[in-house]
Order: structure tokens, then C-alpha cells, then sequence
């Protein structure tokens, strides 16, 4: 634009167009509108700025400027560095902190359960989150964990000769329920109509691998539905299948236990509890974690015990003694504070509540004669009229006026 004046005036005139992206044609005028400090950026990074998304192909004017490659490979831009900055996919980045944020907590739950039980868990755990995504019909769920039947009319005999009586039921009951699925809408029809192929499938070993008859365009829960109609013992492989397509192979086939990554996850304050079955001891393991850290018998700084029947005492005595005590923090000393003598005898305020009487030194002014609330014997002589001003004269005259 500062080069070619003359672009100016065209993309001027251009503005006075009934159609026109102002937007588009405001960042043309203003040569983008970043000004802040940009990192610099080198060959072969993906930038973006004001007007595209692209790849730096060469830096011109002693860095002042890129040579970009649009993202689309539709052509190039000189941009000045100032501003460009380089690209964050940030749909990409939260997807990737989601599906961390997720795997760490499947590995977690995962730690504590048995073998047995941990396809159960990793089903209902990527199943839910499935459905929370929109990705998977809660419908299609509940079809699968209730694998009901439906009374009715038994199978036809060119189907009867080789499936099962039990079955028939669960296949009506899934045409009843999944009627918005094409193949399941006319199931019983199409067995009954193709039963030599369906028959090959329902025995092949791995069904699970191999599309139903007429059943291409099946996405795998939708299979897995069928297997749980038809071949409940591959029901198993079939969610393995589906979990790995979802979310990989990390939650259908966990990795061994590892003491050193649980071990990085725990803290001094939560103990650590290990479910034993015969077979398995996780002593050595402990072993070779304290030997890295060096905490060895040898040492005297690594105890073994084996819980039993009255060990809960001596347990508890030796986590006493390996404990590190810490001494309390000493708090900072203060000069011992004066008594109240020796406050009045430096001539310090004296503190009552909140306020703070006058030194001994300062003397209150006496009171005038019967302004006193006390009976004394100079107030009382001052209320009959006597100008005594001792309390010696006032007693005189008192005694006077007693023997009168």
C-alpha cells in the first residue's frame, strides 16, 4: 500500500460499492490492524493474521516482513511481521486437553479395579461420555444393557433349525425398539427371507468383524446392539471394537501396574492401599522405589511389616518413630510487661478499657464543699453552713455541737 499509491485510490473507490466486505476492504486500507509485539517467527511456521492463515515462506526486509502461503494453497501475501503472530488451533488444543483431562481420569479409576471389571467400567465410562458429546442415542444404551424380549410367535422352521428358541424374542424385541434403523426395522423379514446367509454369519467365529447381511451401512454400536440380540458371547468383543474406535486401544488394553507412576501421583500424607491376590506381591516393587531414594533395611530407614493379628501397635509405633518431628517456630521474644506500680512510678498512663488515666503527677482539683457524693465529714460540715476547711476542725466542732 505505501509502495503502490495507486492501489489506494482503486480500493477507494471501491468502498462506494453497493457490495463490498467493508471489513475485509478496512484491513486492506490499514495494512492489518495488530500492532502489538509479535514473537518472531521463522521459515515454515503457521502464522495468522488480519487476513488469512498461512505458512511463512521466506522473511523479506530484514524481518519487517513475510512472504505467506495461504493455508488453502491458493496464493501468497506479503504481510508485515507486526502483524502476523503464530496460529493456536484452539478447537484442536481443547480437544487435546479433553482428552487428556479424560485418559488421566480413566487411569486413575482404573488402578483399583480388577481385571474382570475394568471392560465394564471403560464401557459405561466411554458410553457416557458418548452420549453427553451427541455422538451416540442414549436409546441405543439402554436397548444394549437391557437385552429384554418380546413374546410372540416362535421362528419359522428354516430359521428354527438353526438358531436358538431364546433368541427370536430378543430379535423381535429389537425390531420393536430400533425402528428407526433401516435393517432393523424389517429384521425378522430379512432373516426369514436370507436365512442361509444369516445363518453363516451367526456362526462365523468373529461376527463382530464382518457386517450382518444387508447390514453395510451399520456404524459398530449399532452391530454391537445386533450381537446382543443374536451372539451375547461376542458382545465383549464387540465393545472392545467400538472403544478402540472411539478412544483407542489405551482403554480396551491398559498397560501393566507401574509403582514409580503411582508412586509420582501420591503424597507423604495419603497412604497407599494394594488389594492382594495370591500371586502377587508388591514388595519388591516398594523395594525398588526405597532403593532409588534410599531407603534400604540396610540403613535402618526402611521397615517391612507384615499386618496381622495384634501388629496394629507396633505399626503404630514405628510410623512415631520415622516420623520427622518438627520443633514449633519460636515466636519472637517481647519485653516482660511493667506492673502497675511501676508504670505510676515512671509516670506512664494507667490503662482502664479503653482509656487511659493521668499520670500521678497530674492531681485532680479538689471538690467544692457538698458537691460530693460521699458522706464525708467535710462535705456534711460544709452543707451546714461551717467554714471549717480541715478535716481536724470539722471533727471538733462536731464533737462541740454533740456535748451542747
Amino acid at each position: 500500500m505505501q509502495r503502490f499509491p495507486w492501489s489506494r485510490d482503486i480500493l477507494g473507490e471501491a468502498s462506494h460499492a453497493d457490495e463490498v466486505d467493508h471489513d475485509l476492504l478496512m484491513k486492506l486500507l490499514m495494512g492489518g490492524g495488530k500492532k502489538k509485539a509479535a514473537a518472531k517467527c521463522k521459515e515454515g511456521d503457521l502464522v495468522e493474521c488480519d487476513l488469512c492463515v498461512g505458512t511463512v515462506k521466506a522473511i523479506v526486509r530484514d524481518g519487517a516482513a513475510y512472504v505467506l502461503e495461504k493455508q488453502d494453497k491458493t496464493g501468497f501475501l506479503v504481510m508485515p511481521s507486526a502483524s502476523c503472530e503464530k496460529f493456536v488451533d484452539y478447537p484442536a488444543r481443547c480437544t487435546k486437553l479433553i482428552d487428556m483431562c479424560t485418559s488421566v481420569c480413566f487411569n486413575y479409576v482404573r488402578r483399583g479395579l480388577f481385571e474382570r471389571d475394568k471392560l465394564m467400567v471403560s464401557s459405561l465410562f466411554v458410553m457416557t461420555l458418548q452420549i453427553a458429546d451427541a455422538k451416540l442415542k442414549s436409546e441405543y444404551m439402554m436397548t444394549l444393557l437391557e437385552g429384554r424380549g418380546e413374546p410372540g410367535e416362535p421362528a419359522p422352521e428354516g430359521v428354527a433349525s438353526w438358531l436358538p428358541e431364546l433368541v427370536w424374542p430378543k430379535v423381535r424385541a429389537l425390531q420393536k425398539d430400533q425402528k428407526q434403523v433401516p435393517l432393523f426395522a424389517n429384521l425378522m423379514q430379512a432373516i426369514e427371507e436370507d436365512p442361509a446367509a444369516w445363518d453363516a454369519w451367526y456362526n462365523s467365529p468373529q461376527p463382530e468383524q464382518t457386517p450382518p447381511p444387508g447390514g453395510d451401512a451399520l456404524s459398530t454400536f449399532e452391530v454391537v446392539m445386533l450381537l446382543g440380540a443374536m451372539r451375547g458371547d461376542r458382545v465383549t468383543m464387540g465393545m472392545q471394537k467400538y472403544i478402540s474406535e472411539c478412544y483407542g486401544d489405551n482403554y480396551v488394553f491398559q498397560p501393566p501396574f507401574d509403582m514409580r507412576q503411582a508412586y509420582t501421583e501420591s503424597t507423604a500424607s495419603t497412604p497407599m492401599f494394594f488389594v492382594l491376590f495370591p500371586g502377587v506381591d508388591p514388595t519388591v516393587w516398594i523395594e525398588e522405589i526405597g532403593e532409588k531414594f534410599g531407603f534400604t533395611t540396610a540403613k535402618n530407614n526402611f521397615i517391612n511389616i507384615s499386618m496381622g493379628q495384634g501388629q496394629e501397635a507396633p505399626a503404630e509405633a514405628m510410623i512415631e518413630k520415622m516420623a520427622p518431628r518438627r520443633r514449633p517456630a519460636r515466636r519472637p521474644s517481647t519485653p516482660p510487661r511493667r506492673t502497675r506500680s511501676e508504670r505510676r512510678r515512671r509516670g506512664a498512663p494507667l490503662v482502664r478499657g479503653s482509656e487511659s488515666s493521668p499520670p500521678r503527677t497530674q492531681r485532680r482539683p479538689r471538690r467544692a464543699a457538698g458537691s460530693c457524693s460521699r458522706t464525708c465529714t467535710s462535705c456534711r460540715a460544709g452543707s451546714r453552713g461551717w467554714s471549717g476547711s480541715s478535716r481536724s476542725a470539722a471533727s471538733t466542732r462536731t464533737r462541740t455541737s454533740a456535748a451542747t
